[in-house]
């Protein structure tokens, strides 16, 4: 069985990158972490959610982020709100040192806890891409099928159970397909 998001207290690493999120706080109105980012890491595809908020405090080091088409430099003690339906590129290390943010999102939702699996599995075992990041494009477009969710309604029983990516998957899977198309959008 997937836990549910990331609990206060729990960190994952990636012991080649360096790349390390440490859990502060987790509760059902948010979940707030502190990402180190190794230098010229942590660049996303640029997205946009339609049913959370983000926000990210720089605690050491510079960053960079693109807020509505807008690239802004991101110091020490600033701080970065990304409120719903603003397209965005997550903040990143486009720097030779390295960088310290605390992330905040709000709430967490299934796709949150789902992403959250899904970033830690893969973070833990080096199977992220060369920003150590889980591109939102690598969730397939599951049409309805025999073998999908709605055959199974313990998705921890299915065919899939244990497999992080089929639950992001299965969440991305119950959006509006207008919705789905907006998850990635053309990086300029």
């Amino acid at each position: 069985m997937l836990r549910k998001v990331i609990q206060a207290g729990e960190t994952f690493e990636n012991s080649r990158t360096g790349t390390r999120l440490e859990a502060r706080e987790s509760t059902p109105e948010r979940v707030v972490f502190d990402r180190r980012y190794p230098p010229n890491t942590g660049r996303a595809d640029p997205h946009v959610h339609f049913d959370i908020t983000q926000s990210w405090e720089v605690l050491s080091g510079e960053a960079r982020v693109v807020v509505d088409g807008e690239t802004r430099a991101v110091k020490a003690g600033q701080t970065v709100e990304i409120p719903t339906g603003v397209p965005h590129q997550d903040i990143h290390n486009p720097h030779t040192s390295d960088l310290s943010v605390r992330w905040t999102v709000a709430p967490v939702n299934d796709f949150v806890e789902a992403f959250a699996d899904c970033y830690t599995h893969y973070l833990t075992r080096d199977e992220l891409d060369e920003q150590d990041e889980y591109s939102i494009a690598a969730v397939p477009d599951l049409p309805c099928h025999p073998g999908s969710e709605l055959d199974h309604p313990d998705p921890d029983s299915g065919p899939e159970a244990g497999d992080p990516n089929w639950r992001l998957a299965r969440t991305a899977a119950r959006l509006p397909a207008s919705i789905r198309r907006e998850l990635t959008m053309p990086s300029g």
